[in-house]
């Protein structure tokens, strides 16, 4: 993303009531840990108070966990073995308010091309707090309640976060487009 898109997604400081992103993600050719199969780490989509964004990030800011200063979609590849991932989840204020089990990197499946990996990511936040979050034309989660206050977020900011720690992934995001509905609620 460019210097001119990241203005873009400041919506010039409304609150956004709801919203509707669409990008294609590309997680491939992870050469680490059991011949491909461990991927690591993933990414996360964050909508957060623009005031809580560092200009220079620290590792793992906000990375795949996502941020705890607001809405955050992750998208885990690493599998912890401990029942976290991979997976799909969704948190607001770092809670997580739900969670699906799902591998978005295409490496255990052996690709290493970014056109073969590339998926259609669908995230739509409704004004009434529901979230559905589709990936690759899979419905992960649908219509779940979040406590999601536009107010809590005041003056937005988009941010995606990654990592990929001691083990490796390609991480590769385009074609982001976000609609929003201004206002509180």
């Amino acid at each position: 993303i460019d210097d001119a898109e990241v203005a873009a997604l400041h919506v010039g400081g409304a609150p956004v009531a709801g919203f509707r992103a669409t990008f294609k993600a590309a997680l491939f050719g992870s050469t680490c840990c059991f011949g491909g199969f461990g991927p690591a780490d993933g990414f996360s989509f964050n909508l957060v108070p623009a005031a809580t964004v560092l200009a220079n990030p620290g590792y793992g800011e906000p990375a795949e966990e996502g941020s705890t200063t607001g809405l955050s979609v992750n998208f885990y590849t690493w599998d912890n073995v401990v029942v976290e991932a991979p997976a799909i989840e969704v948190k607001w204020l770092g809670q997580i308010i739900a969670s699906a089990s799902f591998q978005p990197s295409q490496s255990p499946n052996g690709i290493t091309d970014p056109v073969a990996a590339s998926r259609d990511v669908v995230i739509h936040l409704d004004t009434d707090g529901t979230i559905d979050v589709s990936y690759g034309g899979v419905t992960v989660l649908n219509n779940v309640q979040t406590p999601y206050r536009a107010s809590t977020i005041g003056a937005p900011k988009w941010v995606f976060g990654t990592r990929v720690g001691d083990a490796n992934d390609n991480h590769w995001l385009d074609d982001l487009c976000i609609s929003t509905v201004a206002g509180g609620r």
